[in-house]
This record gives C-alpha cells, sequence and structure tokens, in this order.
C-alpha cells in the first residue's frame, strides 16, 4: 500500500506542477502578445489525461489493498471491506463521469488550425464551426506559438463545417484583416450586423 500512496502523490506532485508551470507559461506568453498553438494544448491536455487516469490506478491500487488488510475482528473487517469497495465504485464511476464530461466539453472547445497565408502574411487560422462557421486569424510566429491578437475575422454564415477542407475553399460572407500595426488592410464591403442578420 506504500508503494501505491507514494505512486499516487508522485503523479499528483507531477500534475501539479505542470499545471502551474502551464498557467505561468499562458500568463508570461499573454503579457508578451503570444499565445501557444493549438498542438501544444492538445499535447498538454493529453498528457493531463493520462496523468488522471495514472492517479485513478494510484487510488484503486491502493483501495484495493485497504481491501485486503486482514482485520481480526469481523465487524471492523466488514466496514473496512465496504468503505474500501464503494471507494473503489465511487472513483471508477467519478472517472467515467468526468471523463465524458471532459470529452463532450473538448468536442464543442476544439477549433481546427490551419497556417496560411493572406495579404502578403503568414497567418494561423483557427476554425470555430459550433452554431456557425466563424475564422480567427492570429499571426504565425513560429511551431510553438502564435500571436495573442486576432490580426482577421472571417464569417461564413450556417454550417458546421471547416472551410478550408472545402474544394474549393468557399467565399467568406463577412471578413476584415489587419496589418501586424493593427491598420485594416481588406474587410467586406457590408457592415457585420446587417451582414450576419440578413443571412
Amino acid at each position: 500500500m506504500k508503494k501505491g500512496i507514494n505512486f499516487s502523490l508522485y503523479i499528483l506532485g507531477i500534475s501539479m506542477g505542470l499545471v502551474a508551470a502551464g498557467c505561468g507559461l499562458v500568463c508570461i506568453l499573454k503579457c508578451c502578445g503570444l499565445m501557444f498553438r493549438a498542438w501544444v494544448k492538445i499535447a498538454f491536455f493529453v498528457i493531463m489525461v493520462l496523468l488522471g487516469i495514472a492517479l485513478t490506478g494510484g487510488i484503486i491500487y491502493i483501495l484495493a489493498k485497504v481491501f485486503l488488510l486482514p482485520q481480526k475482528e469481523k465487524r471492523k473487517r466488514t466496514i473496512q471491506k465496504v468503505l474500501a469497495a464503494g471507494g473503489i465504485v465511487v472513483t471508477l464511476i467519478g472517472t467515467v463521469v468526468l471523463g465524458f464530461i471532459v470529452l463532450f466539453v473538448s468536442a464543442f472547445a476544439y477549433e481546427p488550425e490551419h497556417v496560411i497565408e493572406k495579404y502578403g502574411q503568414k497567418m494561423v487560422a483557427y476554425v470555430d464551426s459550433f452554431l456557425d462557421v466563424g475564422v480567427t486569424y492570429h499571426e504565425y510566429k513560429n511551431f510553438l506559438v502564435c500571436g495573442y491578437d486576432e490580426i482577421g475575422y472571417e464569417w461564413y454564415g450556417d454550417g458546421g463545417y471547416d472551410p478550408f477542407t472545402g474544394d474549393p475553399v468557399p467565399e467568406p460572407k463577412n471578413y476584415k484583416f489587419y496589418d501586424t500595426q493593427g491598420n485594416i488592410i481588406a474587410q467586406s464591403e457590408r457592415q457585420w450586423g446587417s451582414a450576419q442578420e440578413s443571412d
């Protein structure tokens, strides 16, 4: 049981350390006008899920050892086994429920990423297609980070698709782009509000 406790504490420590480091790096990057690229966020998410599974395994291991601990008194042995078995069931159910919640939220929060070039600028495009299709553009920096501020936006209307996977790529109903100094370099003729309301 001691090994299980040490393992669980080790995994918990690593998880808390990664979360603290991740939050710190995000804040530092934001202060510098940067943010992590999507693949970095996905990799961090996968690592945290794996650590969560490992922590769950450690907790179940501890509870299983408690369940098997010898106990002279029958009453105490019964209480011990009931509590340990109940803890295992609650841990498993909680893990499954939390897993479904995380998957559900991730499915709606996921924004496909594309590196493209528009108006002479290399940009990172993020597609949000939950209710309607919108694309936000950020300045490309490198494979790890991109600019935090938006330098462009396109709206494609209703759908729920990734416009960059189409052949040919559909034309946006509304768009607006800036250079790195914040000056408008391109925009649609129709205003944002009227375009979205009439479509």
